[in-house]
């Protein structure tokens, strides 16, 4: 019997025409499909992490997956998009993390991970919060914090931060600094000697949806920078995709609404706060293509 798809045996990808149409959604709503769409792209950007207060670690990015999702034709599927975490209060408090941004598709619910918190300068808080990407760690005197651990295929790890150290080259208010949130396409930096570790950078998502991702332009989810202890320091850049500026001496900057960027690490005043996460966003393109089969890629990311 002659085989009609070149010899290939595999599953069949229903056709479908939905006019490669992109959809943004920058708050929890449904996506009604057109009439003949059966298959979507769907990116889907969770909450930043907050960053922690004073000396602090900035928070990691939201996660972010791109998946190939089966759906019908005229029918609504939410979107759900999570808020970005909250900074910690001085160095007492870890930054918290970012809420799980969802799309329902035809086979089931396809969640990212929220960003996880930003470490704080003070004692037991130096350990940055697992997440969809993770927070940056911090310092705790002598002790250098670990960064949080970012989720398989959503993000990437937070840096370390750095304790001070004795005999130290540079005065102890140098040398304490917390490490940059990891993001999702690169992980964070660690802290260094007088310097807060960068975000870890974002992915930019123009290349499969052009011309349709404002207000954050086209890179997502990247981590906060860490802080530093004062103003004879310097504090870590945000990554690329939202992430917030870790301060040298206040509080950190907020990362941007609407990117899953992760808040940037609080300065080393004792009642500095960490920058908020940013929350997440959905963009979803409805695919114009011809009947085929599936390729390994595209079976994987419809069953997760």
């Amino acid at each position: 019997m002659a085989r009609t798809n070149g010899g290939i045996i595999g599953k069949r990808n229903l056709s479908s025409h939905g006019t490669d149409k992109i959809t943004s959604k920058t708050s929890s709503a449904a996506v009604t499909t057109l009439a003949g769409t059966r298959v979507v792209q769907v990116a889907i950007v969770a909450g930043g992490g907050g960053a922690g207060g004073e000396d602090s670690g900035g928070g990691g990015a939201g996660g972010l997956r791109n998946l190939e999702l089966p759906v019908c034709g005229s029918t609504p599927y939410q979107a759900t998009i999570g808020g970005g975490g909250a900074g910690g209060a001085n160095s007492a408090t870890k930054g918290t993390t970012g809420t799980v941004s969802s799309f329902v598709s035809a086979c089931g619910t396809h969640p990212s991970a929220g960003g996880g918190g930003g470490a704080a300068g003070g004692c037991g808080n130096q350990v940055g919060i697992d997440g969809g990407s993770g927070g940056g760690g911090a310092m705790d005197g002598g002790t250098a914090g670990a960064g949080g651990s970012g989720t398989s295929c959503q993000g990437n790890d937070g840096g370390s931060g750095i304790g001070r150290t004795s005999p130290s080259p540079v005065p102890y208010a140098q040398n304490e600094a917390g490490g940059g949130g990891g993001g999702a396409g690169a992980v964070g930096a660690d802290g260094g000697v007088g310097c807060g570790g960068n975000g870890g950078a974002g992915t930019n998502l123009a290349p499969i949806y052009p011309g349709a991702l404002a207000p954050t332009c086209s890179v997502f989810s990247g981590g906060g920078g860490g802080g530093a202890a004062n103003s004879s320091a310097t504090a870590g850049s945000g990554g690329a995709g939202g992430g917030g500026a870790g301060s040298d001496n206040t509080n950190g900057a907020a990362g941007t609404a609407n990117s899953g960027g992760g808040g940037g690490g609080a300065g080393g005043n004792n009642n500095a706060d960490g920058g908020a996460g940013g929350s997440g966003i959905v963009v979803v393109k409805e695919l114009d293509k011809a009947s085929g089969v599936w390729n390994l890629r595209s079976q994987f990311a419809a069953q997760n």
